[in-house]
């Protein structure tokens, strides 16, 4: 119509046609200023701790992160040794409020990745951050558990002008493990009370059941069990089918007092210990007990020997914890990434440049960021027919907007936000309830 306008003010023309075509032109743009003073609001003070970098040192987090870092590690950007106190900075990030707060993705650029934790790591001396000294490194010992391979890699992160962290691959092979130790350095656990070794402690305190006697039960059993770096006998482990013999053992181990704990490096550290318990009820020794004190050892698979202690988020003792060794500072993420099969679902959440918007996948627990474009923001290869929550900031003169918003994702989807005006403690409220829900 507005194109035949002038045409129709002239006299009538006969046999006149427009055709008009739309050519789609996608325009990326950067995030306004404003709303990432407002996202670096949101987040959390570092822990901090003060170290002498002249000998070794390890700081542990609130949430179990030991950090280990040798004598001399640090030097400043003139690259001098540093001599005075250094601050080490530390954030843990093992649940999806925390990383929301910290505006972090759990994935880039639109892809499928559920992270077991992420965490921050810097050095500050005199107000000015440090680096590590080439050829030095840091071992992060995270308080989680990885068993074999199992998908995981680890990630150093790098933000970009958006203010978002964006995650290249450092493992070896891109796989996590737990560290590398050798044998060397390793004392063996220890037990002796009132005088009595295992083998004469366990023969006075371990009784052959009274309802194994009366069916005339008999069991060899090999048992493994854990002491951990307090000296305490955990996880018992038996391959005895007669559940009797079982709960007779795992009792009487758990019930002795305290052991001399195994050493490594001059640490107390969790131990495997094996001993042979053979009950027989046609023999005058209805109970032999066989400790060999030379299978002692950390747990093994092959001839690697692996570090077996460390704390969870509540307290409770990690056997196998995930460690690497890193030769900078930094934020590092242990993300695995998620087989989704086909994904052709599209996102398109209408928005400006004041606005942050992330997508939480509701049954993967996953958060990515979609392609910040003029006027919206637009999540691709997402799959589809599943749920989801659209979650946004946003800063419009002076007022601080947020949105939730559910949506079951289609082949594409365009979703204008219902913002409500919040502030910084309603959006935590918002992202802890998220965390929660999917969780």
């Amino acid at each position: 119509q507005i194109i035949l306008q002038p045409f129709n003010q002239l006299p009538p023309q006969q046999n006149i046609y427009a055709k008009v075509e739309t050519k789609q032109q996608k325009m990326l743009c950067a995030r306004d200023a404003s709303i990432k003073q407002v996202m670096d609001g949101l987040k959390a003070a570092p822990q901090n701790f003060l170290i002498d970098n002249t000998r070794p040192f390890e700081v542990t987090g609130k949430m179990g992160t030991r950090l280990s870092f040798k004598a001399h590690s640090f030097i400043n950007n003139e690259g001098y040794e540093v001599t005075e106190p250094v601050t080490i900075e530390l954030k843990e990030c093992y649940s999806l409020e925390a990383m929301l707060s910290e505006n972090l993705l759990t994935a880039a650029d639109g892809g499928l990745s559920a992270s077991k934790g992420m965490v921050f790591v810097n050095a500050r001396a005199s107000g000015k951050s440090l680096q590590l000294r080439s050829g030095q490194t840091m071992d992060v010992q995270f308080p989680f558990a990885i068993k074999g391979r199992n998908g995981i890699k680890v990630y150093h992160g790098t933000e970009n002008a958006d203010g978002l962290v964006a995650w290249n691959t450092v493992s070896n092979e891109g796989e996590m493990f737990p560290k590398v130790f050798s044998s060397t350095d390793f004392t063996k656990p220890e037990f002796l009370y009132q005088g009595l070794g295992v083998k004469e402690y366990l023969l006075q305190n371990l009784s052959y059941p009274e309802e194994a006697k009366r069916n005339e039960l008999s069991a060899n059993v090999e048992v493994t069990f854990e002491v951990d770096g307090h000296g305490k006998v955990t996880e018992v482990t038996t391959a005895e089918s007669y559940k009797i013999f079982r709960q007779a053992i795992e009792q009487s181990l758990k019930d002795m007092p305290a052991w001399k704990p195994a050493v490594y490096n001059g640490k107390d550290i969790a131990a495997s210990v094996h001993v042979n318990i053979d009950f027989n009820i046609r023999r005058a020794n209805q109970v032999e007990i066989d400790f060999n004190e030379a299978k002692a050892s950390l747990i093994s698979a092959g001839a690697a020997m692996y570090v077996l202690c460390g704390a969870d988020l509540k307290g409770n003792v990690v056997h196998n914890p995930a460690v690497e060794t890193f030769g900078k500072t930094g934020w590092y993420n242990c993300s695995r990434e998620i087989k989704a099969g086909r994904k052709n679902a599209e996102l398109i959440v209408c928005a400006d440049d004041k606005s942050e918007i992330k997508l939480l996948m509701k049954n993967r627990a996953a958060i990515i960021g979609g392609e910040n474009c003029l006027g919206y923001a637009d999540f691709k290869n997402l799959p589809l027919g599943e749920e989801a929550y659209i979650v946004a900031v946003r800063y419009e003169k002076g007022n601080m907007l947020y949105a939730v918003q559910q949506v079951t994702l289609s082949r594409q989807t365009v979703v204008s936000l219902n913002w409500k005006r919040g502030n910084r403690e309603e959006i935590a409220r918002v992202y802890r309830k998220l965390s929660q829900d999917i969780s």
